[in-house]
């Protein structure tokens, strides 16, 4: 990889970060979840866990979307909900980290983490979101 590139990749690495918050590789995410690679990539078929594909063929996982060895299962809900209505993975991890005016600019991923009632709010938003 020559000098120009490497700095490209670093770029974009670092606006990942600045967006979404760090990211996890396939390997790390399996090894936190004591999962077999195999098992991980069913539950992202189920929509329970969201993976996007960066521009260089990696799968990566928001770090956003777990606790500890677990999933958020306000995430996890978010991203099912936004999938069955015809997503992309890439929209999904955009309109999870997107302000949201009528809450004061809050996520819905630091809406889900807090969980302070409002929750279900961003839930029926979610719900409206169908892709045409």
């Amino acid at each position: 990889m020559s000098a120009d590139n490497s700095e490209k990749v670093v770029s974009r690495r670092s606006m990942y970060k600045e967006r979404f918050g760090y990211i996890n590789s396939s390997t790390s995410v399996a090894a936190k979840l004591n999962q077999s690679r195999q098992a991980l990539d069913e539950a992202v078929q189920a929509g329970r866990i969201l993976r996007v594909k960066t521009y260089d063929g990696e799968y990566v996982y928001p770090s956003f979307q777990f606790a500890g060895a677990s999933v958020i299962p306000e995430i996890s809900r978010l991203v099912s909900i936004l999938k069955d209505g015809g997503m992309d993975d890439w929209s999904v991890l955009y309109w999870l980290t997107s302000p949201l005016p009528m809450f004061d600019n809050e996520t819905p991923v630091s809406m889900a983490m807090n969980n302070d009632g409002r929750f279900e709010q961003v839930v029926e938003i979610a719900h409206g979101e169908q892709v045409w």
